[in-house]
């Protein structure tokens, strides 16, 4: 154990920063539970965008501090998480990049730097085999094989029964007593999803007696706990192996908690000041508060219950307004609206939004009636209906999409009919209302962005983040129609700009690859002519990455000099330079492709080699891991710099390229606009170079809906100057989706108000609502009444570190 004044003394040893108070908070809560109260674990829970990677790295380091201090070994951590975020957790453990990465915060001495520097990410079981060649094999440790010292972060399906068996390396990664383990995204392990067996082979997560993944400590990170119910909740407790004593107390004042919330909502359309109203927010308070002066635990209300073992920071700003897109005379305008403040219902009535119009509207009731046909043969069958939500939602997302669904492929009369009307549209370019909408507000968006350009000298260009559930026809076609515009639009931009400076796109362009080229040149002699660095400027024939195997023989700095030539003469790169350079002057276009282009990936190939590459074969060990870290970085910055167009995509339809994609839209040049699917809903960064963000369909859930948003509403929010977060939504008149909409408002603005924060109502939405409900099944409740400040501060539950 430590006494108050060691942790104190413990946590200035890692300073975030200033604006990181809040992130600095939570670290010392965590180390208080762990080090001073003795729990094995905790749960992460801050609203999204806080950092609660940070947040783990930190109280991770000042574990290892701690140990190392006493004594004590600390040499393992795990991470698992979703195979979109593997590449996540390698960049922030990365200490390469100056300024980025989680390294940066350690003291050259601080006795966590070992383990960063011993990254190992394994993403696939090929990943693992590769590992295991190059010589991550498992030691006998005090009697026990453990994997080799390090911080590993391992794709979570990996560790499933069936995957690791058919592979050594992890079995061995299951089989070690871990340090402290990481679970990023854990709410799904509270649902009981198949990783869950990783800690609960027989699917309790409450029995801690089973032969399941061994670790002494466990961080579990989430920023939606309440979009659980109640005994998910419990489970997510569970996780962090909280005493069973103290998860049945909890479970019994969580239960009667929402027992007498859902009370309250029968009585919300009632005045403030109403005898019952009154009477039930003092026995939410009574249940939230209890008696945390008696000093008994059995006395404690829920919210000092929870708060033993679930810390949730939550903002004290809201950095995002809202719009709905509707049409006007001119085309499309943007709608502000409030969503705890306003009647939705009665302003979307008013406006016409993007309507279903003329064919499309014969198009749209026709698929309505071909599923309500489809549905009554099912029933009248005994058959297992359609989904009506699936089939509508994509007849309301893009023709293609549409013509691809199973819907469309059924011989019934009605469906051959519009099928071929469909074909026909998709033939001819004819474009779905949502998408034709699409189109012209992105093209707004551009044209409002390079005014910006023309009237303020430093600015930059901020970019759009569309959320696409269907990804598998509607965003190629969206990239298809948006890429030939948007690119059209800046192109007229950039011919403004070099006819003022009396200069044509290719003559800048010849001297951009031609700075570029000197450049490098430049670098490779250095490297060749540095006694040091000479053996080592060429690619390792042990790199695996196929990206660099086709180069080997050839310099490191060959690698990446067509990728950089190519991002350098895009268009918004050309934007740039005419920007920020005199064109007609060779020093300063040097100087903007040192500054833009060249320099940092020179200097993380420099830093590469003195610390990774440049070490003795002699010592296979720490050469083994150099090579391991070099390929990583390398291939971080191989990713960061390829050129990308004008409209990218992060799905899971093109895994090999999305990352190129992430890493690119979150600085200064191509994309302009970013396509995500539901692989991007959680766990990513993009709040660098963003602040559109476009809800293009909807989930149900409300807690989906801000894990989107939190993508961009972010610590380091990089467009924080421009005010807010422009959050758009385009909804089509009159339909399903309008539907939707107002439904998930209504749950949002309630449950925000009510547990302090945007999340679903604990234990009355299923994880996939979409897929129970039916068309007419959707009702639209006006009695949701207001909470009174008091209220407010009566009912709301305050997880706060303290």
């Amino acid at each position: 154990m430590i006494t108050k004044e060691q942790l104190e003394a413990l946590t200035t040893t890692i300073r975030l920063g200033v604006g990181h108070e809040d992130q600095e908070r939570v670290v010392a809560a965590a180390l208080r539970r762990l080090l001073i109260h003795g729990q094995r674990g905790v749960v992460l829970a801050d609203e999204v965008g806080f950092g609660k990677t940070y947040e783990a790295l930190a109280i991770t380091a000042h574990v290892c501090a701690h140990a190392r201090q006493g004594g004590e070994s600390f040499e393992r951590v795990l991470v698992l998480c979703k195979p979109a975020l593997v590449r996540k957790w390698q960049e922030e453990t990365s200490g390469t990049h100056s300024g980025r990465g989680f390294p940066q915060y350690l003291s050259e001495d601080h006795p966590a730097r070992e383990l960063f520097e011993s990254v190992r990410c394994v993403d696939s079981r090929a990943a693992a085999r590769e590992l295991r060649e190059n010589g991550t094999r498992a030691q006998r440790v005090d009697g026990r094989l453990q994997v080799p010292p390090g911080l590993y972060v391992v794709n979570e399906k990996l560790l499933s029964e069936e995957r690791r068996q058919a592979s050594t390396l992890l079995r061995q990664v299951w089989r070690t007593q871990w340090d402290l383990v990481i679970v990023d995204e854990a709410h799904h392990y509270a649902r009981g999803n198949l990783p869950a067996r990783i800690f609960a082979p027989d699917g309790d997560l409450r029995n801690y007696f089973q032969e399941a993944l061994q670790f002494d400590r466990v961080l579990a990170l989430t920023a939606t706990p309440f979009e659980l119910t109640p005994q998910q909740l419990v489970d997510l407790l569970a996780l962090v192996r909280v005493e069973s004593k103290h998860l049945e107390l909890i479970e019994s004042r969580l239960k009667d908690f929402v027992r007498e919330l859902n009370r309250f909502f029968e009585l919300r359309g009632r005045s403030s000041t109403d005898l019952l109203r009154a009477q039930q927010v003092v026995r939410l308070q009574e249940l939230r508060d209890g008696n945390p002066d008696s000093g008994d635990f059995e006395s404690l209300g829920l919210q000092c219950l929870l708060r033993r073992f679930l810390i949730r920071n939550v903002k004290s700003d809201n950095e995002r307004r809202y719009f709905v897109t509707s049409r006007c005379t001119t085309g499309f305008e943007q709608i502000h609206f409030d969503k705890l403040g306003e009647d939705l219902q009665q302003k979307l009535q008013r406006l016409s939004l993007i309507p279903f119009e003329d064919e499309h509207a014969l198009f749209y009731l026709e698929l309505r009636e071909i599923i309500q046909d489809v549905t009554d043969r099912a029933r009248n069958e005994m058959q297992a209906g359609t989904f009506i939500s699936t089939d509508l939602r994509q007849g309301l997302s893009s023709y293609p999409q549409v013509a691809a669904s199973k819907l469309m492929q059924r011989e019934l009369e009605s469906v051959v009919r519009l099928r071929a009307l469909v074909d026909e549209w998709n033939r001819s370019g004819q474009l779905h209302p949502k998408v034709a909408a699409l189109v012209e507000v992105l093209c707004t968006i551009a044209k409002s962005e390079i005014q910006k350009l023309r009237v303020a000298v430093g600015a930059r260009i901020s970019k759009v983040l569309i959320f696409n559930k269907l990804t598998s026809h509607t965003a190629p076609q969206l990239r298809e129609v948006l890429s030939p515009l948007l690119e059209q639009s800046f192109e007229n931009y950039l011919s403004e700009l070099l006819n003022r400076a009396g200069i044509s796109r290719r003559s800048l362009a010849d001297t951009v690859r031609k700075a570029v080229d000197r450049q490098l040149a430049a670098a490779e002699r250095e490297f060749k002519e540095n006694a040091a660095f000479a053996p080592f400027h060429l690619v390792p024939d042990a790199f695996t990455n196929e990206e660099f195997v086709r180069h080997r023989g050839r310099s490191l700095i060959h690698v990446f000099r067509y990728p950089l030539r190519r991002r350098a003469v895009q268009t918004l790169a050309l934007i740039d330079v005419c920007r920020e350079a005199s064109v007609r002057e060779e020093e300063t276009v040097e100087a903007w492709v040192e500054r833009e282009v060249t320099g940092a990936t020179i200097n993380t190939i420099r830093d590469v080699i003195r610390r990774d590459l440049a070490i003795s074969a002699d010592d296979e060990g720490p050469y083994m891991r150099g090579l391991e870290r070099a390929e990583r970085e390398l291939v971080i910055e191989l990713e960061t710099v390829k050129s990308v167009g004008i409209v990218g995509r992060y799905d899971g339809k093109n895994i090999r390229e999305r990352e190129g994609h992430r890493r690119n839209f979150n600085r200064r040049h191509n994309p302009f606009v970013l396509l995500v699917g539901a692989v991007g809903e959680e766990g990513i960064d993009l709040q660098e170079q963003c602040r559109y963000v476009i809800h293009y369909d909807l989930e149900w859930n409300p807690a989906r809906m801000e894990q989107r948003e939190g993508r961009v509403d972010r610590m380091g929010w990089g467009r924080r100057d421009e005010g807010y977060i422009d959050v758009r939504f385009l909804l089509l008149k009159g339909t399903y989706e309008e539907r939707i909409f107002h439904t998930v408002m209504q749950r949002d603005q309630w449950f925000q108000i009510l547990i302090g924060s945007k999340r679903r109502e604990l234990g009355q939405l299923p994880e996939d609502a979409e897929e129970d409900v039916r068309q007419d099944e959707i009702t639209e409740d006006g009695s949701m009444g207001a909470l009174t400040e008091v209220e407010k501060a009566r009912v709301m539950l305050d997880l706060r570190p303290e």
